[in-house]
């Protein structure tokens, strides 16, 4: 998918650099714009009139068709935006007039067989003044104080679509970008920051129902760099992808939710609140690999309504993370992956743990999850804009190996904490889109029997199913080096047996 087209509004408003002391015209800027835009394949009209000392840029309109049946468009259009040069070198933009975008398509949305059209309509507006330093081949964009608002509308022509708003608004920005731009190649660096950032979203449903969800986070700030090819290929993308480096990270110091679910005038049957702490995301793509990086802290949740059986009904995490890097363009041999995810310290009111032991016979220490995957994949195509999820579908990646790094939970005094690694068997048959793996996994259970037999005695697990989960336990672990410790190692060999510590299993 080709980015937004608000690229003037809302990326020239995201960076800092050091300054270039040298003069850049009004003309400088617009072409510099119209370099920017034609990046993301994108056309470009508008009517240009001089001023005094104003370039003035009227019915500004950008469009791209990413679709080649034409069923997806995206066009944007400025009434109005005046570059005036100050006489110091620089140059000021004013967006005069709201920021107009528009995705129209048929394909926007899915359900089963069916496709339905929408129609994407967001309206920006930017309060404040843009000012345009350095020369025309390294540019910077500063901004500072102003105010951002973007209201986007989903509609659509077919009872299967949903229809949606989505208001954002950002107080208080502050920062610049840079560009520079050489006989080949493009590069550059943002960096932003604001006072709140706030979010809603209403979504209309059935006989007045009405769903409703805000957001609003303090401290904002993000920052980032690329480079790539001044002509970059939009019909090869991994050659595209595999010459481009980019990152872009942002990051918050405290943030509030709620979702709930209106019903007319009635009061919400359930409401879904909650707050988190120091936050951030970083992103990159480095020479056709993705990485993604996501950490947050002091996480809670609460659930409260008429519908909700028990008052205080609260989770909470101290702290959470999710890691993946994954290729994004074929190759001839297998390249490497990674995914990641960790909650620690988990958490839930004395209200939610009385629901199902309200004896207290469990004991009420904080969960953790944490798992770790590494492997290898061959890729046969790369990341196309038309099907973005289809990197991971099965007829274009072929798994090589995969390792089991970590997997650690603990709940109620018990542990599992296992490690591993299997490989293709070239050999073997594959099934369900996955390849034959062999390879072994060790494991070490802790008070998993004494778990399994509190869940029993106070009737989260029917005795049937107590007595044979105690039955698999005997025939796939020995006991470890400590009281309450199992240990396993769990081994496929290439002619498909599975041996539990080193003797065959009878399945």
């Amino acid at each position: 998918m080709r980015a937004v087209t608000l690229i003037p509004s809302v990326l020239l408003c995201t960076a800092i650099a050091a300054p270039v002391l040298a003069d850049v015209t009004p003309e400088d800027v617009w072409n510099d714009t119209l370099a920017t835009i034609k990046l993301f394949d994108q056309s470009v009209t508008a009517d240009l009139e001089r001023d005094g000392n104003t370039l003035i840029a009227r019915n500004v309109t950008f469009r791209s068709d990413d679709a080649d049946d034409g069923s997806l468009s995206h066009t944007t259009q400025i009434e109005q935006i005046d570059l005036v040069n100050l006489g110091n070198g620089s140059v000021k933009m004013v967006f005069v007039s709201p920021v107009i975008s528009r995705i129209t398509g048929s394909k926007l949305q899915e359900l089963g067989e069916d496709t339905f059209r929408a129609e994407v309509t967001t309206n920006a507006t930017l309060s404040g003044e843009i000012i345009v330093t350095g020369d025309p081949d390294a540019m910077i964009y500063a901004l500072d104080g102003a105010d951002f608002e973007m209201l986007t509308e989903i509609s659509n022509s077919d009872d299967l679509a949903l229809a949606q708003t989505n208001e954002i608004t950002v107080s208080n920005v502050s920062g610049a970008l840079s560009s520079k731009k050489g006989a080949t190649t493009v590069k550059g660096q943002f960096n932003i920051a604001a006072d709140s950032y706030s979010y809603q979203m209403n979504q209309p449903g059935d006989e007045g129902s009405q769903m409703q969800l805000s957001a609003s986070l303090s401290g904002y700030a993000s920052e980032g760099d690329y480079e790539g090819p001044r002509d970059a290929s939009t019909t090869d993308w991994s050659a595209a992808l595999s010459a481009l480096s980019a990152r872009f990270a942002q990051s918050f110091e405290t943030g509030v939710f709620e979702a709930q679910l209106a019903d007319g005038d009635r009061p919400s049957a359930s409401t879904l609140s909650g707050t988190v702490g120091q936050s951030w995301v970083d992103m990159s793509a480095v020479n056709g690999t993705a990485y993604y990086e996501a950490k947050s802290t002091d996480f809670t949740a609460m659930l409260s309504g008429p519908s909700v059986p028990v008052k205080d009904a609260q989770i909470s995490i101290a702290n959470s993370g999710v890691t993946m890097s994954v290729p994004l363009t074929q190759g001839d041999a297998p390249q490497p992956f990674e995914l990641g995810l960790s909650l620690d310290d988990i958490g839930m009111s004395a209200s939610l743990w009385a629901m199902f032991d309200p004896l207290g016979e469990l004991a009420r220490e904080p969960a953790t999850i944490t798992v770790q995957l590494t492997g290898d994949a061959l890729v046969f195509e790369g990341l196309t804009p038309t099907d973005p999820t289809s990197i991971v579908s099965s007829n274009m990646t072929k798994l090589s190996s995969l390792n089991l790094e970590t997997f650690f939970v603990s709940f109620a005094g018990a542990k599992i904490d296992a490690t591993g690694a299997l490989t293709a068997n070239s050999d073997g048959i594959a099934q369900m889109g996955l390849p034959d793996l062999i390879g072994s996994i060790d494991i070490t259970l802790t008070n998993i029997t004494d778990l399994i037999d509190t869940f029993t005695r106070i009737g989260l697990t029917p005795p049937q199913f107590g007595g044979l989960a105690q039955m698999m336990l005997g025939m796939l672990a020995r006991p470890g080096p400590e009281v309450g410790v199992l240990v396993s190692h769990i081994e496929r060999t290439a002619d498909g047996q599975i041996l539990a510590n080193g003797l065959p299993l009878p399945f």
